[in-house]
């Protein structure tokens, strides 16, 4: 009745053909997506607009907390403006970004403004903020230094970068200053990727020195990497409560183990969904390590087997007719 009021109707779908702008907010990945951006090839889905509204509640969560405690804020929610970059006194029309805002007052010091960028993130990826953010997040470092380089140095002191775990609300804060070094460095592969294809290079000949964290969100790591063969598989929204559900229902399961077993499996299901949909390897959820690991099981065609005689010719036997199957299973750990 309702539900088909709010439910999220994906977008029709955009053209493959280049704007010619390069956006902040996807800069700070891989060189070769540079390049390859350029052309008509398809890009694949991030989290997808549903993840992206879901983020901009968050967002309007954290805007609304910093205005009742009388912080000054302006180009916030829906009047996001839009910023070009101007550095080193070159401009760079074709360099755009949407900063979430600017924040002023408060416990901030008088009269000085900062750009705020507010990211939301799951239960399994919120781990990785105990590492530098260039390390962690060097997408969202690479976004918020152009961001920074977008304004004045005499006007904006720094970015203030919020994170928030959408599943327990716990808030996080990071100062993210001026870093001309990187700059320098991206602008260098910018140039180097408008220059690769306007020489019609192949994009192989720029090099691909991401993480593995930043491959696994690339529009484009299907022409890179190989691994994706459920790219076409849509992806299952699970919902933060979902899944520490699941984590509880593994417990237990795991201690009814005999009457247990179906509660088990849904749970596993789940988890593994909820790694899958993050696009990540392993997490960690309450105390529980999750995996998704490399599965090996090799099976026989008894006819086969058993056709060959004597008996002594078995183990050729079983080379023959053997047949090797692979797959990632999801692998729980309670560590508490």
């Amino acid at each position: 009745m309702i539900i088909e009021d709010i439910s999220f109707v994906p977008e029709a779908s955009q053209s493959n053909e280049w704007n010619g702008i390069f956006r902040m907010s996807s800069i700070g990945g891989c060189d070769r997506a540079l390049h390859i951006q350029q052309s008509t090839v398809p890009a694949l889905g991030g989290g997808g607009s549903a993840a992206a509204q879901e983020g901009h509640l968050h967002e309007m969560d954290v805007v609304m907390r910093l205005k009742a405690k009388g912080y000054e804020l302006k180009y916030v929610l829906d009047d996001q403006e839009t910023v070009t970059l101007t550095y080193a006194g070159q401009e760079w029309p074709n360099i755009i970004g949407h900063p979430d805002g600017m924040i002023s007052g408060g416990s901030l010091p008088k009269d000085v403004w900062y750009v705020l960028e507010i990211k939301s993130m799951g239960a399994f990826v919120w781990p990785r903020l105990k590492d530098p953010i260039q390390v962690a997040f060097p997408v969202y470092y690479g976004q918020a230094q152009f961001y920074l380089h977008s304004k004045p140095d005499d006007y904006v002191a720094a970015v203030i970068w919020v994170a928030k775990n959408r599943s327990s609300g716990e808030l996080r804060e990071l100062v993210i200053r001026r870093d001309p070094q990187y700059m320098d460095e991206r602008l260098a592969a910018v140039s180097a990727a408008l220059e690769h294809h306007k020489n019609k290079d192949p994009y192989t000949s720029m090099e691909c020195s991401s993480s593995d964290y930043v491959r696994k969100y690339c529009p484009y790591r299907y022409m890179c990497e190989t691994g994706f063969e459920d790219e076409n598989i849509p992806k299952q929204v699970i919902t933060d409560l979902a899944m520490r559900e699941a984590a509880q229902g593994w417990r237990v399961g795991k201690a009814e183990k005999d009457s247990g077993e179906l509660k088990i499996k849904e749970s596993r299901k789940t988890l593994e969904a909820a790694l899958r949909g993050e696009e990540i390897t392993k997490g960690m959820l309450d105390g529980l390590l999750c995996q998704l690991v490399d599965t090996t099981k090799t099976s026989y065609d008894t006819d086969t087997l058993f056709s060959f005689i004597p008996h002594q010719v078995i183990d050729e036997a079983r080379e023959k007719a053997g047949k090797e199957k692979k797959w990632t299973a999801l692998r729980v750990t309670d560590k508490e």
